[in-house]
Parts: structure tokens; C-alpha cells; sequence
């Protein structure tokens, strides 16, 4: 299905990529009930500066990092290769998360609820204990592939223990002058980084 969505068409004609080249594949993998679910790009996503390291997060579902469904900004965090340091961080405002809600065996839905502030381990302290540990897994798969990386993964508490799941990494793309990215994309995006 996704071969076929508005925005993959739209970058395959930018791209100039004919359309009867691509062939969809299938991800089966183990779903994760996720209490957080994180992007990771191990090069500033505009600039391209692979100096620094850019960690977005929310509650739910990974759905919610960039759907419409969840508007608003996810927690931030900007980690500085160079000196080792977390240089900017910022709370996310989402007010909406997505969850899983399963009805029987194999029958499932994705919905969305209001986020619990009171309960977010990322908005309790400036620079929460799990982020050094995704700054450091995320560094080990960019050394390992040798480019920077665009990593995707959740976050799992039970009785307290997060556990961190890594649920892809593809090689990362350079949003930049010459990206097929409106105006109005990037002026967002720039603002949030």
C-alpha cells in the first residue's frame, strides 16, 4: 500500500524513479506495545553536520512522531558529537498518543488518547537517564553502517526497567536546498531544530 501513497509517487516523479522499477516489500516483525517510541538521525536532518546527533520522542506508538492524527512537537534532544554533550533540549507539546487496542487474538486497532504528563520520564527531567543510552546505541549503528543513520525505535517500562528496542535504521536523507521539501517544511523545521 505505501508504493502507492501521494508523497512516495510525488518523490519517485522528483527523483525521476519509474514507477514500474519499484516493488513493495513486507516488514514482518514482532509488534512491541511501545510506552515511547523515538527517531533518531545521527546527522543534523537539515545541514546535514554530521556533528550532531537529533533524538525525537513521544508517548504511544511511532505513529505519533509525525502524524497529523497527534499534532504538535515531540521532546528533543541535540547531542553534540564533538563535545560529547547534550546542546539543546525541548519539551514536547503533544497533547495526543497512539495506542494499541486489541479486541481478540490477531485483532487489533490503533486509537489515539490524551498523553499523561505526570506519568512522561522525559518531561520529569531535563535530560532523562535513558537519553545517554540511545545517544550511545545510536552512535554503535552509525559506526556500524558508516553513514549517518535515520534509526527508529521505541521504549518499553516494566517495573520500571526500560528496555530500548531498535525497530529499523535506513541510511539517513539530507533534507537540503535541493530536497523535494517545501518552504514551509523547512521553515518549521528549522524553527523546531
Amino acid at each position: 500500500a505505501s508504493l502507492f501513497k501521494t508523497e512516495v509517487i510525488i518523490e519517485r516523479e522528483l527523483y525521476g524513479i519509474d514507477h514500474h522499477s519499484v516493488f513493495p516489500g513486507a516488514l514482518i516483525q514482532e509488534f512491541i506495545e511501545a510506552d515511547y517510541s523515538f527517531g533518531i538521525h545521527t546527522a543534523h536532518p537539515l545541514t546535514g553536520e554530521a556533528r550532531y546527533l537529533v533524538i525525537e520522542v513521544v508517548q504511544g506508538l511511532g505513529g505519533g512522531l509525525r502524524s497529523y492524527g497527534c499534532p504538535g512537537l515531540p521532546h528533543q534532544f541535540v547531542f553534540d558529537k564533538k563535545t560529547q554533550i547534550i546542546t539543546r533540549t525541548a519539551e514536547a507539546d503533544k497533547k495526543l498518543k497512539y495506542v494499541l487496542i486489541l479486541f481478540a487474538p490477531l485483532i487489533w486497532d490503533i486509537s489515539s488518547e490524551k498523553t499523561n504528563g505526570n506519568d512522561d520520564i522525559f518531561a520529569k527531567e531535563k535530560i532523562p537517564g535513558i537519553v545517554p543510552m540511545m545517544v550511545d546505541i545510536a552512535l554503535r549503528i552509525e559506526t556500524l553502517y558508516g553513514q549517518p543513520q535515520d534509526i527508529e525505535g521505541v521504549i518499553r517500562i516494566i517495573n520500571d526497567a526500560k528496555d530500548i528496542f531498535i525497530v529499523q535504521s535506513l541510511v539517513q536523507k539530507i533534507i537540503s536546498s535541493s530536497s523535494p521539501v517545501s518552504a514551509k517544511e523547512k521553515v518549521v523545521l528549522l524553527d523546531y531544530m
